[in-house]
């Protein structure tokens, strides 16, 4: 027996050194920006998940603990609640619904994210396709979207709020991303037009029961210019 072999073998008996190995490749909570394609898949899967929006981004890519062994990748799935979203992705990924954001570098593609989660759900229930995995979009709780013009923020309502909540129904959370420079103005202008939407949230049809998301601003860290030697 080779000494690699031996080593294998002692290390298969040590569970607890396994599941600390495992436990140690999961990923950190992480931000997953999701970035619209001009390509679109025969299914319509045209987003992309990227490590940020800067162009030449690279995609987020699966934890290498995925693919070690049949009981890494059931510890990544099943103990650590990862699932894989691919309903809208061209190269899908595995998130936590928990951990994990989601995005979006303006309002309007995060509402057309929303938008398209809301169609698929409404033709599977019509077609009797309601697996788990087709349901998953759904329970991302976690958003965030980058404001970084006015009239970004302008075109911002509670109405779309609403309208957002209706169509993710597990979000608990979104994070809005305003810039350093005007971060006081651009969040004053948002607290005016979301002021109220949870008072409206009855009016369309949201159910007294859901507990509206919680609203966390953030300024965007601009990188200082190089300096002349």
């Amino acid at each position: 027996m080779s000494g690699f072999e031996a080593t294998s073998k002692s290390f298969m008996k040590v569970p607890e050194m396994r599941l600390a190995i495992w436990d140690a490749l999961i990923p950190p909570p992480r931000r997953i920006y999701m970035e619209k394609s001009s390509i679109s898949l025969p299914d319509d899967r045209c987003w992309k998940a990227k490590v940020s929006f800067d162009p030449g981004s690279p995609a987020i890519s699966n934890p290498s603990v995925l693919h070690i062994c049949a009981e890494s990748r059931d510890y990544f799935i099943r103990e650590k609640g990862y699932t894989l979203l691919s309903r809208c992705l061209i190269s899908p990924i595995y998130l936590n619904y928990s951990r994990d954001q989601l995005w979006f570098d303006s309002l309007s593609r995060l509402w057309r994210y929303a938008k398209n989660v809301s169609y698929r759900h409404r033709l599977e229930i019509r077609n009797c396709q309601m697996s788990e995995e087709k349901m998953q979009p759904y329970k991302i709780r976690k958003l965030g979207m980058r404001l970084t013009e006015r009239n970004k923020i302008e075109r911002f309502s509670a109405r779309i709020m609403i309208h957002i909540m209706k169509r993710l129904t597990e979000l608990e959370e979104i994070t809005f991303e305003l810039p350093k420079d005007r971060f006081e103005d651009y969040k004053a202008i948002l607290d005016g037009k979301l002021r109220g939407f949870v008072e409206n949230m009855q009016d369309h049809n949201v159910p007294a029961t859901r507990v509206p998301p919680r609203l966390i601003y953030i300024t965007q860290e601009v990188a200082a210019p190089p300096e002349n030697i």
